[in-house]
């Protein structure tokens, strides 16, 4: 990884890059720093930030962005949700979301070139050794540039170097944004029964599991709030939803309504579910991924990077064996068809 001195500003202005990128603290905030010029030179980018709410924990690890036209290119500005405070009194920035939040971006735009600053390394006090090995691992095959004005920083990429080739890849995953989350968007059908995200299948099943019919009655009928609602018709893409602050939260909403109802199945047996849950989310997985060809492509571009979820403060956690197990079935899949290919 090497750091390349100039003005960030005036690059993206002179058309170096497709996509720039900022960290940002929560609170609609941007007065020192670069997001101080960005403010000046790109006020469209402020006017998205703006519009997210003010002092929502629920931004850290996503993302607004505005695209402008300057000098005959077009230009996009993300506002990264790196840190929920601002001030320079501590470490302020939040590790655990970062590298999801980076492959965000990596998905939405695959073919663009960067431009970034040392990202929470200036006034958010970052660990820079951290933050840096996360832009490396997540950005891996991405066109992008560090950009410094100051002539006399240097990266501090002290790690020895056998442990740099001995530390394992990763790619992370918690908020609904990421297409390998339960709450994801993701329209699928079982059995003429449509269900719009592994969550709701899961619930759903494990209602059925304890022969809950009401539970997995209302499990259903969700369904028909108007957001699921427009989520099946096709009137909201599920890109709109996971890049729209308020269509999120109302996701979230609705996902965290199955999740209670699946929470208060009657005749819940821990053992019995124990012994089955996996196999059911795997089961849901595969049919997420399968009818929904975009989302497995994007599962599959992850390489040989372990999944690994990000969510902390849940302690039933089997998402990352699930998505795990399914890349690698899905990988074997295609290496077999290439195999029998005449």
């Amino acid at each position: 990884m090497q750091l390349h001195y100039g003005n960030l500003i005036e690059q993206a202005k002179n058309g170096e890059f497709d996509v720039i990128i900022h960290g940002c603290n929560s609170f609609n905030t941007m007065g020192s720093g670069i997001a101080k010029h960005i403010k000046t030179h790109f006020p469209e980018a402020f006017e998205a930030d703006k519009k997210t709410g003010y002092g929502d924990k629920n931004k850290i690890g996503t993302f607004s962005e505005a695209t402008v036209e300057i000098n005959g290119h077009k230009l996009t500005i993300i506002n990264a949700y790196t840190q929920y405070r601002y001030g320079n009194e501590r470490d302020q920035f939040e590790y655990d979301s970062f590298p999801q939040l980076l492959q965000n971006i990596k998905n939405k735009y695959p073919n663009s070139k960067f431009g970034m600053p040392l990202i929470g390394c200036g006034l958010a006090a970052g660990d820079e050794v951290r933050i840096l090995k996360m832009i490396k691992e997540n950005f891996e095959g991405l066109d992008y540039k560090l950009v410094e004005i100051d002539l006399n920083r240097k990266l501090k990429l002290d790690t020895p170097k056998q442990s740099v080739h001995e530390a394992p890849q990763y790619t992370y995953f918690f908020h609904l944004t990421s297409p390998f989350s339960n709450f994801h968007p993701a329209k699928f059908e079982y059995k003429d029964l449509t269900f719009i995200s592994n969550e709701q299948f899961m619930m759903y099943s494990k209602a059925k599991n304890f022969k809950d019919e009401v539970s997995a009655a209302k499990i259903l009928e969700l369904n028909k709030t108007p957001i699921a609602r427009d989520f099946i018709d096709g009137k909201i893409t599920r890109e709109k939803i996971v890049n729209n602050k308020d269509w999120a939260d109302a996701w979230n909403k609705l996902m965290m309504s199955v999740k209670k109802i699946g929470r208060g199945v009657q005749n819940y047996d821990d053992v019995v579910w124990t012994n089955k849950r996996e196999k059911i989310v795997l089961f849901g997985g595969r049919l997420k991924f399968t009818q929904n060809e975009d989302l497995k492509q994007i599962l599959l571009n992850t390489g040989n990077t372990l999944m690994c979820e990000a969510a902390n403060h849940d302690k039933i956690s089997t998402m990352q064996n699930v998505i795990q197990k399914l890349k690698e079935d899905f990988s074997l899949e295609l290496k077999n068809k290439a195999k029998n290919k005449p």
